[in-house]
């Protein structure tokens, strides 16, 4: 069935082959190919594009202008065992980009309720954005990102290729996280997070005792891996094998980024010192020592003052840090 206009002069396109179920709205000039499902509270504003095979379901909505490639599927149920059917949403920008395979899926009803995305943003094929996550403007994913639920992206944050973001993360404005980095701590606004080789980092105990394993074959195997690995050895991952990334480390500044937005040559290399003062090590000072020092700092500029107030303004998060020598080099600061 077709869903209703959301204004008079309704120039949609839907394909013959598509379904389009009543009570979903849709805008002027909006096209809906071949083989596309849009559900029955989907609501697609003027001249989205559903090029084919595309899937729009839930209380999803789709800003004006934007493009959604084959196979995405936006508006899915939350993937977490404590979803049974609430109401909830994903709210999607205006131009906004979504290349095949993209996976969106709606808030959780106890957390955000709606997942959001901002304006003008790009998703290349097959990156993940989970649950109640929160996206600023102009943010770009790269093939295979994911991040997991509650994550919140600031405006014009770069993710490369394979990059993973655990759950309840932040990244500042205008970041930039490496391919295949895996970050598990927040990053500061400009921040540059780069992610390292996986290394085997001990057995997956968990695992075992799930699948019912005996206490004493546990123990037995821990004695025989140590024997096995003594003289060391890379890269195949063996059974029961618990395979870790190497934290995701601050490798600088977005430097281009910033110059992109049109930042004054000025503010960045201020921004350089200030960064390099917030994370420098001695006296026992923490990170947050460096960041309230910063914002009582007359001189600092806004976009120093920026990046403190970001470290400052939640007392329990962890934080992605350079990993040279002369620096904080822990992921925390004084909560550990």
């Amino acid at each position: 069935m077709i869903g209703q206009a959301l204004a008079q002069d309704n120039s949609t396109h839907i394909h013959p082959t598509a379904i389009v179920e009543d009570g979903a709205m849709l805008g002027a000039g909006v096209t809906v190919g071949p083989f596309c499902h849009v559900g029955s509270g989907a609501t697609l504003h003027d001249n989205v594009e559903l090029m084919t095979h595309v899937v729009v379901t839930g209380r999803t909505v789709l800003g004006a202008g934007t493009r959604v490639y084959p196979h995405a599927v936006l508006g899915g149920d939350p993937q977490h065992v404590g979803y049974k059917g609430e109401d909830t949403g994903l709210i999607v920008g205006k131009n906004v980009v979504i290349r095949e395979g993209v996976t969106m899926n709606r808030g959780m009803p106890d957390a955000r309720v709606n997942t959001v995305v901002g304006d003008n943003c790009m998703f290349l094929a097959y990156a993940h954005v989970a649950h109640d996550c929160l996206l600023g403007d102009h943010v770009l994913f790269a093939n295979n990102v994911m991040i997991g639920g509650h994550c919140t992206i600031g405006d014009r944050v770069i993710m490369g290729g394979g990059a993973a973001l655990h759950q309840f993360c932040r990244v500042g404005h205008h970041a930039f996280i490496g391919g295949m980095a895996g970050v598990e701590f927040d990053v500061i606004p400009y921040g540059l997070a780069l992610g390292g080789r996986a290394h085997l980092g001990g057995l997956n105990i968990i695992g075992m005792k799930r699948s019912g394993m005996a206490r004493s074959e546990i123990h037995a195997l821990r004695h025989g891996v140590r024997a096995l690995f003594a003289a060391g050895v890379e890269f195949d991952v063996i059974p029961y094998g618990l395979a870790l990334g190497g934290r995701a480390h601050l490798g600088g500044l977005n430097i281009i980024g910033m110059k992109r937005s049109g930042m004054a040559r000025s503010e960045i290399h201020a921004l350089r010192h200030g960064v390099r003062a917030l994370f420098a090590a001695g006296d026992g000072r923490t990170l947050r020592d460096n960041a309230a020092a910063l914002l009582d700092d007359a001189e600092a500029t806004d976009a120093v003052r920026d990046v403190a107030s970001f470290i400052l303004s939640d007392s329990k998060r962890k934080f992605t840090t350079p990993r040279a020598k002369g620096v904080l080099a822990t992921g925390s600061s004084d909560e550990d």
